[in-house]
């Protein structure tokens, strides 16, 4: 929160996952440090802001101010959010009832652009200490595409093809990554979006670049779109 004092560009984001790594996808995107006085700070209940319209008014209204008593400087302030499963509709009107200042990551949560079965073989070979095998990346995406297509995971999207774009938008991929990483190890390793969701970014970023184009996409137009 003491961020917003020294900011004159407040972006307020979806959690602490997005507060710590978009920074890197916008550098890692376009090779500079956030502008000066450009913030992405974590809201705290962004469930508030999908609810009826007068909640979704009243919480915009009581983060903006914040923003503003933070610094007087105050230039710019904006939401971005997963786009969770709102509907187009949805979000357009809450696009319009925030006068523009509301955006929404393209896929339905962040974790839908971590789905690399490379970064994952990584992960787990980094935390998997007691496996007497390496996993590779052969066995995660086959356990992915087994798990796609079972009752729990599965969706009108799916068509058996991983980096399906349509499926990538709507799977809920944070569970599948945990429940991918439970399976092939046994239950010894866990996936914790917090602490772990770096990790697989600054492996895609290195080895996939091209996968997060909407991301880095996404992010670079809420630093420096107007």
């Amino acid at each position: 929160m003491a961020d917003v004092f020294a900011a004159d560009n407040v972006i307020w984001v979806e959690g602490p996952t997005e507060e710590l790594c978009f920074p890197l996808v916008y550098s890692r995107s376009t090779n500079k440090t956030l502008p000066p006085g450009t913030a992405f700070i974590s809201v705290v209940a962004t469930g508030d802001l999908s609810r009826k319209k007068r909640d979704r008014q009243l919480v915009g209204e009581i983060y903006e101010r914040l923003s503003s008593t933070g610094s007087p400087l105050v230039k710019s302030v904006k939401f971005g959010f997963d786009s969770e499963q709102l509907s187009e509709a949805e979000k357009e009107d809450m696009r319009k009832e925030s006068k523009g200042r509301m955006h929404f990551l393209p896929r339905r949560h962040f974790e839908c652009y971590l789905l690399d079965p490379s970064a994952i073989t990584a992960f787990l070979n980094e935390k998997d200490g007691q496996s007497n095998e390496s996993h590779t990346s052969e066995l995660v995406s086959s356990k992915l595409t087994e798990l796609a297509a079972s009752p729990k995971f599965s969706i009108s999207e799916w068509n058996g093809d991983l980096s399906s774009e349509a499926w990538l938008e709507k799977v809920d991929a944070a569970k599948l990554i945990g429940e991918t990483c439970k399976a092939l190890s046994e239950q010894r390793v866990t996936f914790n979006k917090k602490a772990d969701s770096l990790f697989l970014l600054k492996h895609t970023l290195e080895n996939n670049p091209n996968s997060l184009k909407s991301l880095t996409d996404y992010v670079c137009e809420l630093v420096d779109g107007k």
